[in-house]
Order: C-alpha cells, then structure tokens, then sequence
C-alpha cells in the first residue's frame, strides 16, 4: 500500500506510511501508560503519605513523584516501552526505525 488514511482529531485526512502510523500508535500508547501509571502513583502518595490538607492543596497535577512512586513509574514505563519494542520486532518493525529525527 501506498499510505493508511488516517486523520487526528478536527484534522485533515490523509495518508500515512505504516513506520508512521506504527509512531502514532506507540506515541499514543506511551502517552497513555504515562499519565494513568502518573496519576495513580501521585493517588496512592497522597493517599499514603499527606495527612494534612494543607499540603495536599499544595500539589499538583505533574509535580515530581518521589521513592517508590517514582521507582513504580519509571519501572513500569520501562515494562511498556520492551512490550512495545516486542510487540513491533514482531510484525516486523525495528523499534529503531521509530525514532524521530529532530
């Protein structure tokens, strides 16, 4: 094939290499496991560890996760990234191949 059609939100269709969709969907996915992995950590911190209100109002959403909560993120996102790694080695896709040159 030539190009997959595809269009993002409010956007022009048009057409895309599968290496770009294949970016796409891992950027997606990466995104995705990020912030639901982040927001839960940053939850059970809060739940765990502030006891005053006071300090809780002080947070905010993309404050820095410390300990085991910065340890679970960074493991988890590691986890991610080499299922995703598997997962396009194979259909057939080098994982190298997705990264954007900038």
């Amino acid at each position: 094939m030539d190009g997959i059609p595809y269009h993002s939100s409010n956007g022009s269709c048009k057409l895309y290499s599968n290496l770009d969709i294949a970016r796409i969907y891992c950027a997606k996915e990466s995104h995705k496991l990020y912030h639901i992995t982040y927001f839960n950590a940053l939850r059970d911190m809060i739940q765990q560890t502030y006891t005053e209100i006071d300090k809780v109002q002080d947070l905010s959403y993309g404050d820095e996760l410390t300990g085991e909560y910065l340890e679970r993120l960074t493991n988890i996102m590691e986890q991610g990234t080499q299922l995703l790694n598997a997962s396009l080695t194979a259909v057939g896709i080098n994982p190298e191949e997705l990264a954007v040159a900038q």
